[in-house]
């Protein structure tokens, strides 16, 4: 698997018995570099490519989806 220059992207053994084929698995050594490429964007698997949209004048409709979040979240907790 490291082909793609990622030192992190790896391959693990299948935690479900039902599957033969190994899976990718990202290390706890991972820094974000983005060598990891398509490969790992498509299985989401590196923090690089994740995505922060920062709102900064929020509408009336985000304050409200906010409250509605904050809601649901804190039924789970």
């Amino acid at each position: 698997m490291r082909h793609n220059g990622c030192p992190s992207l790896t391959l693990k053994e299948s935690p479900s018995i039902l599957r033969d084929d190994p899976v990718a698995h990202i290390e706890s050594s991972c820094v974000g570099c983005g060598l990891c490429g398509e490969i790992a964007h498509a299985a989401v698997l590196c923090p690089s490519f994740y995505k922060v949209d920062v709102i900064t004048n929020p509408s009336l409709l985000d304050k409200f989806s906010k409250r509605i979040n904050n809601y649901l979240i804190s039924l789970i907790n």
